[in-house]
């Protein structure tokens, strides 16, 4: 995936969900280094293997012309299961990133009132 203005704001959206560029990044399963490349612009693709993991997690952000089409030696059909097995994922990686802000604000809560 080639790394565009649209793919970093994705990214920067998911990042500041979780909280951290770590937290995001074990969320994902690739390195904070990683993310932070992308974010950077030091690198100019994500691998497919990072991308795989990172998609989930920023799909609900990126434009609509983003959203995964069939490659060209792929069917063009996905099965039912399969379609269920994706939007179920991708529902696991926004509920991951929600948990992680949620537990970001109960921290600062606590803090704020004097709990550790």
């Amino acid at each position: 995936m080639k790394i565009t203005e649209e793919v970093k704001a994705a990214i920067r959206k998911a990042v500041e969900q979780a909280g951290t560029q770590q937290k995001f990044a074990d969320l994902c399963g690739i390195t904070q280094r990683n993310i932070s490349k992308y974010l950077s612009g030091e690198v100019k693709s994500i691998r497919d293997d990072c991308q795989e993991k990172l998609y989930p997690f920023i799909r609900e952000y990126l434009p609509v012309e983003y959203l995964r089409q069939p490659a060209a030696s792929e069917s063009s059909c996905v099965s039912d299961a399969e379609l269920e097995i994706l939007k179920r994922d991708a529902k696991i990686a926004q509920y991951l990133l929600h948990i992680a802000y949620l537990e970001r604000k109960v921290k600062r809560l606590q803090e704020l009132n004097g709990f550790r």
